[in-house]
């Protein structure tokens, strides 16, 4: 069964899409790049096997619903100059909970510092809380990650927590922050499109 995701936004510079087998070289390229992985502790041995698993599913389902992903869905974010797939966002549904979601993104490392995640992550937030009516959206990020942390406060995000130690990545245990963004407060953020 296929289902039909449609494109969440159009713009000169970036379209979000469902993933697709032409994006499977990218989601290995965005695992396997330094700079994409260097807070993530990514360590899969079958990176390419993954990335057709993970079309594969978001190919079969809806946001939202379970999958051996749980209720995690991808989208592709394209860089719409070249056409090329520039990384990838992700959408856990009901993470931490009923009407609630995390969300997470990566760059393939040619990509970084043009600014593109954090419109990426702008339009994924509008689309959440304007499209699913979430209550609550939730980002967590290695302490050392400091532009990803800027990034998401630029979006309204605000720190709630520091989980001491929390993450291993590539051998080191690192700090987590938590950070957390309401409906309301987006609802009422100055600038908001």
């Amino acid at each position: 069964m296929t289902t039909q995701t449609p494109t969440l936004e159009k713009n000169a510079r970036l379209l979000l899409r469902p993933l697709d087998d032409c994006d499977i070289d990218a989601l290995v390229a965005a695992r396997t790049g330094v700079e994409a992985n260097r807070y993530t502790g990514w360590e899969n041995p079958d990176t390419e096997g993954w990335a057709r698993d993970v079309v594969l599913e978001m190919k079969t389902k809806k946001p939202g619903e379970q999958g051996p992903s749980g209720g995690w869905y991808q989208y592709a974010i394209v860089d719409r100059p070249t056409g090329k797939t520039a990384g990838d966002i992700g959408v856990g549904f009901g993470v931490p909970g009923p009407h609630q979601a995390e969300i997470g993104y990566r760059l393939l490392d040619e990509f970084q510092g043009r600014g593109m995640a954090g419109e990426a992550v702008g339009i994924m937030v509008d689309h959440l809380f304007g499209d699913h009516g979430l209550h609550r959206l939730v980002a967590t990020i290695a302490a050392p990650n400091r532009a990803s942390s800027r990034l998401v406060e630029a979006l309204g995000f605000r720190r709630e927590g520091i989980f001491r130690k929390s993450f291993l990545c590539y051998g080191e245990w690192l700090d987590d922050h938590y950070y957390a963004l309401l409906e309301e407060e987006w609802r009422n953020r100055p600038g908001r499109r």
